[in-house]
């Protein structure tokens, strides 16, 4: 006799669960993907149903059910479970009615009833009664309007989390329980665990299907459950008896089970000797650990440690160990291709001579039969059919670059990858936007264990893009079990803050510019056009397809997608519009004495930044995407050695990756980009191995109630859930408000050697820059004249010590000017900072502020709006 083993029904017969409870058999059929006692109990009640009844023997024929593993399914409004386990029902052929008693508690069945009508009426009153009972009984289950998901805590343990049932896109799970779902779940017996200041209902692994039915019986779930993918059950030992029989190839198994193969077995000891000395004394130690770990998924990882943490040196090594299997190849941008033959050459000496590394320039070159090393652009490779042979080993550095699951260049080089035996991925930012992008990078290594859906699905959201009306994936959710999966099965990532403790910090600083008026009048007028004529809300962006905006530095512009050409142009105008106060921080940081990066995004911004340098006669190089290669070789050493060349004009775009430029320790962003990967790239150009500086200054520069301060928080956020899926753990970057005044204060009163996030003003340079410092302290009607350069003439000594007491008088001047402004009814310094903070407005955020100024407020020549308009900045 079947019995349920599990929940309310525990020790019932299905018989007697079948004859008693019509409505949970009623919810048991209308399961998709039922698992476990509940595949029996629906077999039964659908034998049942087409025997009318009777439990007899039966000639019957079989159909199998089988869901599809491995989607993060929806109990209730969708489907359910994720399993993809099989269940079978039979398709009644002949059979005989049983009519049985039900209604009363007792076991007594009534096997055979007489022909009367009357007591065949009076069984049915008594089914009636029972069924109004049981019910009413299942009616009490109680409702609760969220979202649920199972999450993979760890290798030993589960977690709950939940979100709100609305409509309100991409809003996160959460770790918080509310308390009707906590109190049925502490019916399980979970274990509350706090990580990182907030605490998570988890359960025990081997509990992981008894939690999932049990749930689903105790109260109603209007949101659906999301319960495990079936491939993430294959990638952890303790979950993998939940999940459902697949074919995967012997590569994949032997990743997910860490096994080595018979080679890498045999020579494991003897790695010093087959990377050479020169390379094996050259490996710090993480870099050795990174080595380790790729011997022990037989050559086939993703390295996605931060930049400038030696992933090259990394590879190399790997190649060197898998020797046997040459020749490999290395695909790169081509920027870096002749980067990777000097570093072969100059590690693996051993190995490879200079005249058996082929460097492709282009489609026409064959590669020669002595070749032991061949390097190739992605783009040279994706147009060639002829260099798209099969390799046993495979080098992919920016491994990002086949993000896009349907790219040309995907499409051709992803085949490759998962036909070698050894592929080795490098990059510092596997996905640049959201985790679809690592969808192609992570199936290339371990293949045939998920396909597209599945995996977004799990850590994406679904939307349609409003310009193209295709469901897309954007996005990021689960990201905390997302970086569990991939340190589990292919990736190892370190990050400089943690095995480089030389490096210098990052100093982030936002730096609010104004545009010339009639400029901001034509971009918010054409912003009002765009949200009126396409529906839209600026301020929604992120929801838009931004990877599909056109970069106009190209001639690639789609005239067929109206809607992203005109986005396009809005970003374009800020970016022009913004060019006359690039060119005032320019000569600001020129006059301070400091040498450093300027990243733009537009080749018109560059021209118009080129041509300003040329006039002003400044020392600088150039290099975008139509710098030839060895032309750019050339200008990077000039620039790190050269003292004279204190600019690098840089496309964001162009000199993300590859680029060595430690001479500076300021990089200026004069435009802004949607991908913060990109950005970061950028930003470790001057902050790597090498670098002299005790901080490396990091200056974005942000256009006031434009299009800027929406891509701002884009990449502010994108970044926060990115790094969450990367790292482990969220970084995020705070952003602190202070004025210019303050810190002019600064600079003045402490000691000028020392670094500070935006200090752009230093000693020797305030006597040239007097008038504008004059402008700070004597900007009010009622003020003191105080000149600065005047001030320095009467109390400059020959000493630097007196002339450190010189600026400790200015201070204390500026002190008592700042004192004398309150016995005027004028707000003090204090004051004034807490008016710039309540009164700064945003265009896109329509804020509006209350604050009334004071009865002697001078609009024209006040404080508050000189600093407003041109010294406030904002600290990250």
């Amino acid at each position: 006799m079947e019995t349920f083993n599990f929940g309310k029904y525990k020790g019932k017969t299905f018989e007697e669960v079948f004859e008693k409870h019509k409505s949970y058999v009623t919810w048991v059929k209308n399961l998709e993907n039922p698992t476990g006692s509940l595949i029996e109990f629906k077999n039964y009640v659908l034998r049942k149903e087409e025997q009318g009844g009777n439990d007899g023997d039966t000639n019957t024929e079989y159909t199998e059910y089988s869901n599809k593993y491995g989607n993060s399914n929806n109990y209730g409004n969708d489907n359910y479970y994720g399993n993809g386990n099989k269940y079978k029902t039979d398709k009644n052929t002949n059979g005989n009615f049983n009519y049985k008693q039900n209604g009363y508690d007792n076991k007594n069945s009534v096997n055979k009833m007489n022909s009367s009508e009357h007591k065949l009426y009076e069984q049915n009153i008594m089914n009636e009664i029972a069924n109004r009972y049981n019910n009413n009984k299942e009616e009490d289950k109680p409702e609760l309007d969220i979202i649920v998901a199972f999450e993979i805590f760890n290798s030993d343990s589960f977690k709950i989390v939940q979100k709100d049932n609305n409509n309100k896109k991409y809003s996160n799970f959460k770790n918080f329980v509310p308390k009707e779902l906590f109190k049925i779940l502490s019916e399980f017996n979970p274990t509350l665990k706090k990580i990182n200041n907030y605490s998570c209902v988890t359960f025990e692994s081997d509990k992981y299907e008894y939690v999932l039915n049990n749930l689903a019986e105790k109260c109603t779930i209007l949101g659906g459950i999301h319960s495990i993918p079936n491939f993430l059950l294959k990638c952890f030992q303790n979950y993998s008896k939940f999940s459902q029989p697949q074919k995967i190839s012997e590569v994949t198994a032997n990743i997910l089970t860490n096994t080595m193969c018979s080679y890498t077995k045999v020579h494991y000891d003897n790695l010093n000797n087959l990377l050479g000395e020169k390379l094996s004394e050259e490996l710090k130690n993480f870099q050795k650990e990174g080595v380790h770990f790729g011997l022990k998924k037989n050559g086939r990882v993703l390295i996605g440690d931060e930049m400038g943490l030696g992933k090259t040196l990394q590879a190399l090594a790997l190649m060197a160990f898998y020797n046997k299997d040459w020749p490999f190849i290395v695909i790169c941008p081509s920027s870096i291709r002749f980067q990777w033959k000097d570093q072969a050459l100059r590690w693996l000496p051993h190995l490879i001579e200079e005249n058996e590394i082929c460097v492709i320039k282009s489609g026409k070159m064959d590669i020669p039969r002595n070749t032991k090393m061949i390097i190739i652009s992605y783009e040279l490779i994706t147009k060639n059919d002829k260099y798209q042979n099969k390799y046993k080993c495979i080098v992919c550095d920016e491994s990002h670059y086949l993000k896009n699951s349907f790219s040309k260049r995907t499409k051709a080089i992803v085949p490759i990858i998962k036909s070698a035996k050894r592929c080795v991925l490098l990059s510092g930012t596997p996905a640049l936007n959201k985790p679809s992008e690592l969808y192609e990078q992570v199936s290339s290594i371990i293949p045939n264990l998920f396909n597209y859906n599945e995996f977004c699905d799990r850590y994406c959201y679904k939307d349609k893009n409003i310009y193209t009306r295709k469901i897309e994936y954007v996005g990021c959710k689960h990201t905390e079990e997302l970086h569990l999966f991939l340190t589990n099965t292919i990736m190892i990532r370190r990050l400089k803050k943690d095995v480089l403790k030389e490096l210098p910090d990052k100093l982030r600083s936002k730096i609010p510019i104004e545009i010339p008026p009639n400029e901001l009048s034509e971009i918010l007028i054409y912003s009002k056009k765009l949200e009126s004529k396409k529906n839209i809300n600026i301020n929604d962006l992120d929801n838009i397809n931004l990877s599909r905006f056109n970069d106009f530095n190209s001639n690639h512009d789609n005239n067929n997608d109206e809607e992203n050409i005109t986005i396009s142009q809005l970003f374009k105008m800020t970016g022009y519009a913004k060019v006359k106060a690039i060119k005032e921080y320019i000569t600001y940081l020129i006059d301070a004495d400091i040498k450093f990066l300027l990243f733009c995004h537009h080749k018109l911004v560059m021209d118009e930044i080129d041509e300003f340098l040329k006039e002003k006669k400044l020392g600088f190089i150039r290099v975008d995407g139509l710098t030839p290669i060895d032309k750019r070789e050339i200008y990077i050493k000039n620039f790190q050695s050269d003292e004279k060349i204190r600019i690098a004009l840089l496309s964001i775009t162009a000199c993300g990756v590859g680029l060595n430029l430690t001479a500076a320790n300021t990089v200026v962003f004069g435009e802004l980009y949607w991908v913060p990967g990109q950005m970061i790239q950028a930003e470790d150009r001057a902050h790597r191995i090498g670098t002299t500086h005790d901080t490396v200054n990091i200056h974005y520069l942000v256009a006031q109630n434009t299009i800027d301060e929406v891509v701002w928080k884009i990449i502010n956020r994108k970044w926060n859930t990115l790094t969450t899926a990367l790292n482990g753990t969220e970084d995020s970057l705070n952003v602190k408000e202070v004025s210019k005044f303050d810190q002019f204060m600064l600079d003045l009163t402490n000691d000028t050697n020392k670094s500070y996030p935006t200090s752009l003003v230093n000693t020797p340079k305030i006597r040239r820059r007097s008038s504008e410092y004059k402008a700070l302290i004597n900007s009010g009607s009622n003020r003191k004249n105080l000149d600065i350069r005047d001030f320095f003439k009467k109390n400059k000594k020959s000493t630097d010590i007196e002339e450190q007491k010189s600026m400790d008088m200015l201070s204390e001047k500026s002190v008592d000017l700042w004192q004398e402004e309150k016995e005027s009814d004028w707000p003090s310094h204090d004051s004034t900072h807490k008016y710039l903070e309540k009164s700064g407005t945003t265009l896109f955020e329509k804020k509006r502020s209350n604050y009334s100024p004071p009865k002697n407020y001078d609009s024209d020549n006040s404080t508050s709006n000189i600093l407003t308009k041109k010294y406030k900045t904002e600290i990250i």
